[in-house]
Order: C-alpha cells, then sequence, then structure tokens
C-alpha cells in the first residue's frame, strides 16, 4: 500500500501534516515498506497453494492438507522436492489408495526408483517345508535394490497404501552386480509371477 493512499485513511486534520520531510510523512513511508512483502506475496498468491512453486517452509501445511504428512512421520524422510510431487499428485492418490495401481505409484514417487512389483500368490510353506498353494490375502512386494537405503520408507508407504484387507511383505531383489548387501538387510530374488506396474490394470 503506498503512502500516498494510506495518508487518504487519515483524519483531514491530520492529512494537511504529511508534507515531504515532515516526521509524518517518513512514518508513512515506513508503514508503506511494512506492506511491501504482504502485497508481493498476495499479488501472487495461486503460488503460495501450489505445491511445485510454494516456499520449503509451506510445504508440510500443504502436505497436512492432502493427509501426506503421514507418508513422511518415517525414520527416513521424504525428498523435498519428491514431496512436492506427492502433494500435486494427491488427489489421484487419494482415489487410489488402497489399490496395488496406487501403492506402486506411490513408492515410485516417493523414492524416485523403479522396478517396484507385486506377487499376489505367495505360496505357503507346508509343515513338510515344501511350497504349498498361494497364501490367501498376503502380497510380497519386491522392491528394487537400491531402495536398500530406504527400506524402512519402503515399508512405511506399503503399509499405508496397501489394500487395507491384505498382509504384506517387503523383500529386496538382487543387485545387478555381486556385491555383498549392505548392514544386515537381505536381499532376496524376485518370486515368480510378478506383476510390473505397467502391466497392473
Amino acid at each position: 500500500m503506498q503512502a500516498d493512499k494510506i495518508a487518504l485513511l487519515l483524519p483531514e486534520v491530520i492529512r494537511r501534516a504529511v508534507v515531504p520531510g515532515s516526521p509524518l510523512a517518513a512514518l508513512l513511508a515506513v508503514m508503506e515498506s511494512q506492506h511491501d512483502r504482504s502485497e508481493t506475496i498476495l499479488n501472487d498468491l495461486p503460488s503460495v497453494f501450489d505445491p511445485l512453486q510454494t516456499e520449503d517452509r509451506f510445504l508440510p501445511m500443504l502436505a497436512r492438507w492432502v493427509d501426506l504428512e503421514r507418508l513422511d512421520d518415517v525414520a527416513d524422510a521424504i525428498e523435498l522436492a519428491r514431496m512436492r510431487l506427492l502433494v500435486a499428485m494427491s488427489a489421484r492418490i487419494g482415489r487410489r489408495r488402497g489399490t496395488l495401481r496406487g501403492l506402486l505409484e506411490v513408492l515410485t514417487v516417493a523414492t524416485g526408483l523403479r522396478g517396484y512389483a507385486v506377487d499376489d500368490r505367495v505360496p505357503a510353506v507346508l509343515p513338510n517345508g515344501e511350497a504349498g498353494p498361494p497364501q490367501a490375502f498376503h502380497i510380497r512386494l519386491t522392491a528394487p535394490a537400491e531402495s536398500a537405503p530406504l527400506i524402512e520408507l519402503v515399508r512405511a508407504i506399503v503399509e499405508q497404501e496397501k489394500p487395507a484387507h491384505l498382509t504384506a511383505e517387503v523383500v529386496l531383489a538382487l543387485p545387478e552386480r555381486n556385491e555383498p548387501p549392505a548392514g544386515n538387510i537381505v536381499l532376496m530374488p524376485p518370486p515368480a509371477g510378478l506383476v510390473p506396474l505397467e502391466g497392473r490394470p
């Protein structure tokens, strides 16, 4: 708000004292400068609510508004740029929550890695140690080997985004090169019958 417009809000008897170099003119100039940042933000208000453009400090609030802050409440926080994408996709994530396709999509965006696959025909282990019929209401998600540092994040997302009636296990695929696994993470080869993201309806 400009100083001359602020002056118009003053009673006329006081407005007469607003002359160049006067204390009142200096005070109005200070008031004008105090409005600069607020007016700049208000003139570009849509960008404040755009998750791809908003300031970093405002993004957590946008995530709370669309119920995605829950994805960041794990030990391995999601990168800021990827959280921006998730918030921007929140409507689609909400529609697909509880589906295998939605689960794979969130994992891909949140970690920046492809290659997640779901096996919904995980065989049960019989008492004699042999493979039995597929377990009912159970899935196995195989994550790419590169996701090992983010395994806690992957597990948390699977728990939140999987269909509610299913139990789930998470395993890591073997790395492409013969390297020892990091830490105590057990790497397992992808089971047969995997359905990649592109192949699910």
